[in-house]
């Protein structure tokens, strides 16, 4: 009975461990996400800026298409 509690145990541990471990990878793509997203609304605001050229702008289009690509790949 006391090794099948200690098999118990050790199972409930190896579990706890795993969830930690998911929990702490995504974290830390939420966080990544979160710069990105940053990122986008800085580019959002640039973008608005009747000084930006259409250049400039489709400069600005390129890069939220590889952030957005960098979130898809994150999630």
């Amino acid at each position: 009975k006391i090794n099948a509690q200690i098999r118990g145990l050790s199972q409930a541990s190896r579990n706890t461990s795993k969830a930690i471990n998911f929990i702490q990878t995504t974290e830390g793509n939420l966080n990544e996400v979160e710069k990105i997203l940053v990122r986008m609304k800085e580019l959002a605001v640039q973008s608005g800026n009747g000084t930006y050229s259409d250049a400039d702008r489709g400069s600005i289009q390129i890069e939220i298409e590889q952030l957005t690509d960098e979130i898809n790949r994150v999630a």
